[in-house]
């Protein structure tokens, strides 16, 4: 859990670097390849990809000796860390609707990593589920790429957005598998495609995240983003690695699907103020 937060205060900071950056370049350069060979030669950029690094890292190390169906949820407290590191940078105080707000989500996913208790599971996924995972998540991924290269603004953000929600919860079930293949050596992790899987993931998630930042403000793009990569991980730690919550009793039922019914919305709330306050800031 620890390492979780730690993964997310770093992509907190990467997000607050890299979209005021991003929001800069022209449409035109956004709808292709040369958007990160523009990102690139920025040095505050450049710290935003620093940060995410070391989140990277915090992440593999969680994903190593966690589940993806907790793992997963814990990384929207980047919101947490994001609020007040943008009104830091911003030399703002923060709201205090932003702060109770995000006392909720603190509280709801407090409850979620009390009650869930998940199993285990397994450390592989047979290749077959891999595929049908990737048919299944690839479907919406392209149907919000088309649409995004199409469209321009919010549009283009939220399309975009979601499709890079969607990449890095599939990422990261690759990470979790790699993580446990190192056990029988690196070797067997350079003969088996999931590191080259991932590198290409890493890649086109990076690549879908900087077109969203790019294309509208943070409201338009971060909700879909935080919404999208918890959800599709928890499915994706169920269907593949058979992670099941251990729930006993009707109560501790409905206080998990209450948790996180309410992170939810939190998520959401916080995601839109801190693009809100982000725009503000550029128009100043």
């Amino acid at each position: 859990m620890l390492l979780t937060l730690i993964s997310a205060f770093f992509f907190a900071l990467a997000a607050a670097l890299q979209q005021h950056e991003a929001a800069t370049v022209d449409d035109d350069v956004a709808r292709s390849a040369r958007l990160l060979l523009v990102l690139v030669r920025r040095g505050r950029w450049l710290a935003g990809v620093g940060s995410d690094t070391v989140g990277f890292f915090f992440l593999v190390a969680a994903l190593a000796v966690g589940r993806l169906v907790i793992v997963q949820p814990l990384t929207v407290t980047m919101l947490l860390f994001a609020l007040p590191l943008s009104a830091a940078l911003a030399k703002r105080p923060m709201l205090r609707s932003d702060l109770a707000w995000a006392v909720v989500l603190a509280v709801a996913l407090g409850v979620f990593v009390v009650v869930s208790n998940p199993s285990a599971g397994v450390d592989e996924a047979a290749n077959g589920r891999w595929l049908t995972a990737a048919l299944v998540a690839g479907v919406p991924v392209l149907v919000a790429v088309t649409v995004g290269v199409r469209r321009t603004g919010a549009r283009r953000a939220l399309t975009l957005g979601l499709a890079a929600g969607i990449v890095f919860a599939f990422n990261d079930a690759v990470i979790r598998s790699v993580t446990r293949q190192f056990d029988q050596g690196v070797g067997s992790v350079l003969r088996s495609w999931p590191i080259y899987a991932l590198a290409v993931l890493l890649t086109f998630g990076l690549w879908l995240q900087q077109s969203s930042y790019q294309a509208h403000a943070l409201q338009a793009s971060l909700p879909a983003i935080t919404v999208a990569q918890p959800v599709v991980g928890v499915v994706l730690g169920v269907a593949l690695f058979e992670e099941r919550f251990q729930t006993h009793g009707p109560g501790a039922v409905v206080a998990l699907l209450a948790s996180l019914a309410v992170a939810g919305v939190a998520v959401v709330t916080l995601a839109r103020s801190e693009g809100r306050v982000e725009t503000e800031a550029e128009v100043l």
